[in-house]
């Protein structure tokens, strides 16, 4: 009987993948901010952005702090770190910073303001 059972939770264990989930209310780029309703979340394989109800999935790539994200074409990435604040009405407890195109000196780059979903 206790075989089944270490077999088991190594099954449940070695099929578990850890994803954490951002919730985004606030963004400020180019010397604008605002209120946004957004959700990241970064599994081990993928990177999912929610917004407005439409989900847009990028494939994720190894990396050990920042999260580096790829369409196949361009590499993103999401720098994030723990800060604690207020911004128009919304409470965060991390802040994000988003590059849009890694590879290029050229590059979008956004700060989101988010509070981590367990």
């Amino acid at each position: 009987m206790s075989r089944w059972f270490f077999l088991a939770t190594f099954l449940l264990i070695g099929f578990r993948t850890n994803a954490q989930t951002f919730n985004c209310g606030v963004t400020s780029a180019l010397g604008f901010t605002g209120k946004v309703q957004t959700q990241i979340v970064a599994s081990d394989s993928l990177v999912k952005f929610i917004a407005n109800g439409k989900q847009t999935t990028f494939k994720r790539i190894p990396s050990t702090s920042t999260i580096y994200f790829t369409d196949g074409v361009i590499t993103q990435s999401i720098a994030y770190a723990p800060q604690v604040g207020k911004i128009k009405g919304f409470a965060y407890t991390h802040s994000l910073v988003y590059n849009s195109n890694v590879n290029s000196g050229k590059s979008t780059e956004a700060i989101l303001f988010c509070v981590i979903k367990d």
